[in-house]
C-alpha cells in the first residue's frame, strides 16, 4: 500500500533542534505505526525552494542534519527510503492540481496560517498531515478545517483532515484502515451489492480513502455542497460523494435519498480525465434505485 504523507509546515518550525528532533521523532514513530508488509511512504513538501532534505525542523536545523545525527537506525533507513515528492505541484496530476486550487481551507478560530495550501494538498491528494506538536492544533488525530467560498466568505462546512503528530496517532489511522467494515461505517445508510462489489474491486490505497471519505460523509449526513459533495445536473435527486484518487481518477459515488432520512450508496465508479463515465454511472443508478423502492 501507498501512503501519502504532507508535511505541515504550519507546525515548524521548533523552538530548537533539541525540541524539533525529539518532536519529529515523535511524528516519524507514529508514521511507521502505519506500515504493514511492503508499503511505500511518499512524502509531499509544498515549496518552492528546496527539496525535503533541505527542509527546516528548527532554524539551522534540517531533515536532512535529523537523518545524519539520528542515533536509530530503523528510523534513519525508513527516511532514507521514503520517496522525497517536493516540490508537490510537481509531482501532481492536473486533476489534483484543479482539485487543490479550488478551494480555500483555513482554521476556525485561529489566525490566517502561513501555509494554507498544505491543508488544500492534503485534502487533493487524500493524504496524512506530518505535524509536530508545537501546539495544541496539532495535538490531534484529525484536524478539523473550513472552507471559504471564491469570494473569500466562511462556508458552513466542517471537513476533517487525518493528522499524524505522535505514536499513538499512527497506530490509531492503522485500526481505521483495517479494521472497519465498509457498510458498518455508513449505517444507517446502505450500500448496494453492486457498489460493495466494486469497492471490494478497489487498489487498497482507494478502499482506504473511500472508507476515510465515507466517514466523513456519514458524519455529516450526506448533507453540504463541495468538496465533498455535488448535487448532478438533470439527476433527479442524484448527488455524488467526491472522493479524490490517488491512482487511476477521481472517484466519484452516487447517491440518493430513502425514507426515514436514509441515504443509498448507489454506484461507484471512476471519473474519467475528460469527465466521461457519468452517463452509465447515472443510468445504473436509476436502475438499482428503482429496484431499491420496489423492494420496499
Amino acid at each position: 500500500m501507498d501512503h501519502i504523507v504532507c508535511i505541515n509546515q504550519n507546525s515548524f518550525p521548533a523552538e530548537n533542534s533539541t525540541e524539533g528532533a525529539e518532536k519529529f521523532a515523535e511524528a516519524i514513530q507514529g508514521v511507521l505505526e502505519l506500515q504493514s508488509g511492503t508499503d511505500r511512504f511518499l512524502f509531499y513538501l509544498d515549496s518552492n525552494t528546496g527539496t525535503l532534505s533541505d527542509f527546516e525542523i528548527a532554524n539551522g536545523y534540517t531533515y536532512d542534519n535529523f537523518i545524519t545525527e539520528s542515533t536509530d537506525y530503523d528510523l534513519m533507513s525508513f527516511l532514507y527510503e521514503i520517496e522525497d515528492k517536493s516540490p508537490a505541484l510537481d509531482n501532481l496530476s492536473e486533476e489534483q492540481i484543479e482539485e487543490m486550487t479550488a478551494h480555500s481551507f483555513y482554521i476556525a478560530s485561529e489566525p490566517a496560517a502561513p501555509y494554507p495550501d498544505v491543508y488544500a494538498l492534503s485534502w487533493a491528494v487524500s493524504g496524512y498531515l506530518l505535524s509536530i506538536s508545537t501546539s495544541e492544533n496539532w495535538a490531534e488525530n484529525q484536524i478539523y478545517i473550513s472552507r471559504a467560498d471564491s469570494d473569500g466568505r466562511y462556508v458552513d462546512d466542517l471537513l476533517t483532515l487525518n493528522n499524524i503528530s505522535n505514536q499513538n496517532h499512527g497506530a490509531y489511522h492503522y485500526e481505521r484502515i483495517h479494521s472497519q467494515d465498509i457498510e458498518t461505517i455508513i449505517e444507517p445508510h446502505i450500500m448496494t451489492p453492486h457498489t460493495i462489489q466494486w469497492f471490494n474491486e478497489q487498489t487498497a490505497e482507494n478502499r482506504v480513502r473511500i472508507t476515510d471519505k465515507l466517514e466523513l460523509a456519514r458524519n455529516r449526513e450526506f448533507n453540504g455542497g463541495r468538496p465533498l459533495f455535488e448535487t448532478l445536473t438533470g439527476g433527479e435527486g442524484l448527488r455524488e460523494v467526491r472522493i479524490p484518487a490517488f491512482s487511476g481518477g477521481a472517484i466519484r459515488i452516487l447517491f440518493k435519498h430513502l425514507e426515514d432520512n436514509k441515504q443509498a450508496l448507489l454506484v461507484g465508479f471512476i471519473k474519467k480525465s475528460n469527465g466521461g463515465g457519468y452517463e452509465q454511472a447515472q443510468i445504473k443508478a436509476d436502475e438499482l434505485y428503482e429496484k431499491l423502492l420496489a423492494k420496499e
